[in-house]
């Protein structure tokens, strides 16, 4: 039987129904608009797929149901390129005739990849229950690239399937059963800027206030290739100093700290900025790598540089190699970063600042401000103790 498609909001996973019905009409404004669309593919009256669409965020998404309309497999692409578009993550479910969709325990894998060829395996046997086996591996992944499927060439979502359409116009459903993607945001990167500013925490409902401590010594970026990472780890190549170059220089660098309502003691770091300019910020991105494109990250995901000692630091690439060396020699260097922020290499001026992070290990994102003229004003290590201003 020749297969059909149906635009439409989406997919209810949990109701197992479609949500809304649309026109071809409307189906082609979203996609032209860049707002998000799903297509259901059906084989005669069944459904087997659902396709969601969102431009805007570079974002498609083809999922597998088998006939019990229990999801078996997600496919994730990221628009990467103008025309074409690249499998980041992939999901496949087995279920046994007793498990329904979103039952914790079903066997799942999953593969995650870049652009550059790394492919990441983690196989669940039991779920989100336990059982976790993982695989790392560089691949030749050229040909996994597809072009761009368009509502108005409906043949990309399923070669030779025809569009079936509503009588009586589009219905939209009073809810959408699916979003794109959001990266992490945080909105209170400004208040690190103004010492005084007051923010949340420790919990939403709590006040404190930023107070900023200047290290004696700025730090030296004889390159202008700024790392951030933990200290005890610059000798390693996990990680690639952040793409934006800044003018080599020695800069200042503030700690923002963050001091309970009602307290005098210092509070924990909340953040450290390296401050290029005295420019204004206009905008905040994340800070990434060469090899790392935003555009592929989920749901609340970030970029961050690792921690595995409970410390993190700035310093320059081209001071990194030295400092490694250096640090290794040092008998407690947490010791030495909770008392001066600073270590220089002796006879040089390679330097790095450190801190200790509130949470410990973890990855940690850098965020980057930028002025009216797209010059770096900032970079910001967010060590995510902040909630918002209140």
């Amino acid at each position: 039987m020749p297969l059909t498609l149906r635009y439409c909001d989406g997919w209810d996973w949990d109701a197992g129904e479609q949500v809304g019905w649309w026109t071809a009409a409307d189906a082609l404004a979203a996609d032209r608009e860049g707002r998000q669309y799903s297509v259901l593919v059906l084989d005669g009256d069944t459904p087997i797929a659902v396709v969601d669409v969102a431009w805007h965020s570079h974002y498609l998404a083809v999922s597998h149901m088998d006939d019990r309309r229990r999801r078996t497999r997600k496919t994730v692409y990221r628009r990467l390129r103008d025309d074409a578009m690249f499998p980041t993550r992939d999901v496949e479910w087995r279920y046994r005739p007793d498990q329904r969709h979103g039952d914790a325990d079903v066997w799942q894998r999953e593969t995650t990849r870049t652009a550059h060829g790394r492919v990441h395996v983690a196989t669940q046997e039991r779920g989100a229950r336990g059982g976790l086996r993982t695989t790392v591996a560089t691949k030749d992944i050229g040909s996994l690239w597809r072009a761009l499927p368009r509502a108005e060439e409906p043949e990309g979502f399923a070669p030779d399937a025809t569009v079936t359409e509503p009588d009586d116009g589009s219905r939209f459903g009073k809810t959408l059963p699916w979003h794109p993607p959001v990266p992490l945001t945080v909105p209170y990167l400004d208040a690190l800027l103004t010492p005084g500013t007051t923010v949340a925490w420790p919990k939403p409902e709590d006040k404190a206030t930023i107070r900023w401590w200047r290290p004696a010594t700025g730090l030296n970026l004889p390159t202008g290739r700024v790392l951030a990472r933990d200290p005890l780890l610059l000798g390693s190549d996990t990680e690639k100093p952040f793409a934006a170059e800044v003018p080599p220089g020695t800069y200042p660098v503030v700690f923002a700290m963050a001091v309970r309502e009602g307290e005098t003691d210092e509070g924990p770091v909340a953040a450290v900025i390296l401050r290029i300019s005295e420019e204004p910020v206009v905008s905040w991105s994340l800070a990434v790598a060469e090899d790392q494109d935003p555009r592929t990250l989920g749901d609340r995901e970030y970029f961050g540089f690792g921690v595995d000692t409970g410390m993190g630091c700035f310093t320059d690439a081209g001071n990194a190699p030295a400092l490694a060396e250096y640090v290794e020699e040092l008998y407690d260097i947490t010791e030495l970063i909770e008392e001066t922020a600073t270590i220089t290499v002796p006879g040089t001026e390679a330097n790095l600042i450190g801190w200790s992070c509130f949470y410990g290990d973890g990855d940690y994102p850098t965020w980057l401000g930028r002025d009216a003229r797209g010059e770096v004003v900032c970079f910001v290590a967010d060590m995510l103790i902040l909630r918002s201003r209140p």
